[in-house]
């Protein structure tokens, strides 16, 4: 991949499963280099064990550095030809509790990344990794992370059209299956006695952690600067998702009570962001220039959720890969 191969990479949150995913894969592309960027020590650790030690021979640097700080990201991004912004506090629940921390990183944080890659004016491509909780965002998880993708989104107007070295895009997608701190990383946890199911009722975006790399290097081809990709996912009842995991791991499932006001449905677009938008098999484009089109909703509610044998695949799939991984 010509737009991997021989570029020095940075990757901002380096060591959640997202993170350690996608450089799994970008060391199979040739980079020149690869600095693996996160705040954990013990999560850096685990990286490491992971992919080897820095050596003359390996592409690998470990780097602790929080994005809060301007002298570090300033530091880290010294050299970087591309540069992928999975850095956040991401349990909703957890950002609640201490909102002025989800702002200082959401917000702060990738502010600060972003007036670092402007004043470096080297980095060539910068892809923000969000959340379909932004969408209709009414929880201080999901307000920060709208507010991330608006900072990018200015970030890519922020000089005039030829003046602009470095290109912004988001990337929008759903659940990750297994994905640190998950439902599904609860369920299948051997320490977990019980299938703790909230409301069967609702429906929720999933996706392979194979599939969100794919979708994320393919946004590294097609962006040209300014946009927010939106991938087109499959969506699950919870209900059904419960029962398939306690069939696999012949733990009884157990309901808790719901997360008020917590809806039924996902979005990933909503109709007022739509008007400036195109489409393809994978999902949708948004940009402000693109002509306008009649509104529309990409959300759970207009979807068919996966049947029962299609969710125990994606879950086999997935142990299959936790197995692999040991």
């Amino acid at each position: 991949m010509k737009e991997i191969a021989g570029q020095d990479i940075c990757v901002l949150g380096g060591t959640g499963s997202i993170g350690t995913a996608l450089i799994a894969r970008l060391l199979e592309l040739e980079p020149k280099r690869i600095r693996c960027v996160s705040n954990d020590e013990y999560s850096m650790w685990r990286a490491e064990k992971m992919f080897g030690p820095p050596s003359s021979g390996s592409p690998m640097r470990y780097v602790l550095k929080d994005i809060r700080d301007r002298h570090s990201m300033r530091e880290v991004l010294r050299g970087v030809d591309i540069l992928f912004m999975l850095a956040a506090y991401k349990h909703v629940q957890y950002v609640e509790y201490s909102p002025r921390e989800g702002i200082m990183v959401n917000v702060i944080g990738n502010l600060t990344v972003i007036e670092e890659v402007l004043a470096n004016d080297r980095v060539q491509k910068v892809i923000n990794v969000s959340t379909d909780k932004v969408c209709y965002a009414d929880t201080t998880y999901g307000i920060t992370k709208r507010l991330a993708e608006k900072l990018v989104e200015w970030a890519s107007f922020y000089r005039p059209v030829g003046e602009q070295t470095t290109r912004f895009a988001n990337t929008r997608f759903g659940n990750v299956i297994g994905s640190r701190g998950s439902v599904i990383e609860r369920w299948f946890d051997p320490r977990v006695q019980t299938i703790e199911l909230r409301d069967p009722s609702h429906v929720r975006f999933f996706m392979s952690t194979s599939e969100a790399i794919d979708l994320l290097l393919r946004c590294l081809v097609r962006m040209m600067g300014g946009e927010t990709f939106v991938f087109k996912m499959p969506c699950v009842r919870m209900g059904d998702m419960a029962l398939v995991a306690s069939e696999l791991t012949g733990k009884p499932v157990k309901r808790i009570p719901p997360i008020p006001q917590e809806p039924t449905n996902q979005w990933l677009m909503t109709a007022e962001e739509s008007i400036h938008r195109i489409e393809d098999d994978k999902g949708f484009v948004l940009h402000r220039n693109y002509p306008a089109l009649p509104p529309m909703e990409y959300s759970t509610a207009s979807l068919k959720p996966l049947e029962r044998d299609e969710i125990r695949e994606m879950l086999e799939e997935w142990m299959s890969d936790e197995m692999r991984s040991v």
